[in-house]
């Protein structure tokens, strides 16, 4: 009888055991996990903005300490305000305006320019001598008319979507600050870094 109480008491003692070790384990590997997740996102972060600061320094022959110091500087300036009590919710505004509007209103200025007023056949005879497979009429007619007719569509739908029902019911102050004046910004702070480089060249 001794035996099998002292074995019971084994038994409860080794699983015990297993269940600790079990949820260090747990523990971890859910560390492990979080850590891992947050380096990718800095690698995700790093890979985006160095394309900025690639472009700053081409465009006004920075070198690359300059560069780096200057669009980080500026980016941690413009980053203290996410980090007020309002700040989460400011940036819910400024990530969902940029992806539904910039990135439409990016694509669609670039895709009309490249269709009416660079020279398609210049870029047609490009892509065809080094492309795998050549391009027809086909392509002219998605770049000067299809995409820009559906990304049009695209942006007036959401335009009138986002009056009717404003994003999450957020103040109209705040959707106005840091959300519509987004695009006009992109479109400006564009337009004054072209006239600059206009500058420099004469």
């Amino acid at each position: 009888m001794n035996n099998y109480h002292t074995a019971f008491n084994l038994g409860k003692c080794i699983f015990h055991l297993i269940g600790s070790l079990t949820n260090r384990f747990y523990g971890f590997i859910k560390v492990m996990s979080h850590w891992q997740s947050d380096l990718l996102e800095s690698e995700k972060c790093s890979t985006a903005i160095g394309v900025v600061i690639a472009a700053f320094a081409e465009k006004f022959n920075w070198g690359r300490k300059k560069a780096v110091s200057i669009i980080i500087g500026a980016a941690a300036l413009v980053s203290i305000l996410f980090t007020t009590r309002a700040g989460l919710y400011l940036l819910d505004i400024v990530d969902y305006y940029v992806n539904n509007y910039n990135i439409v209103l990016a694509g669609l200025i670039e895709i009309i320019l490249i269709g009416w007023v660079y020279k398609l056949t210049v870029l047609k005879e490009h892509i065809n001598t080094v492309s795998d497979f050549k391009v027809g009429i086909w392509w002219d007619i998605c770049l000067k008319y299809l995409t820009p007719i559906v990304l049009i569509i695209v942006l007036v739908l959401k335009f009138r979507t986002d009056l009717i029902n404003p994003y999450e019911g957020y103040p109209q102050l705040a959707q106005f600050l840091f959300g519509w004046s987004m695009p006009v910004l992109a479109i400006i702070f564009g337009l004054v870094l072209s006239r600059v480089n206009k500058d420099k060249n004469v």
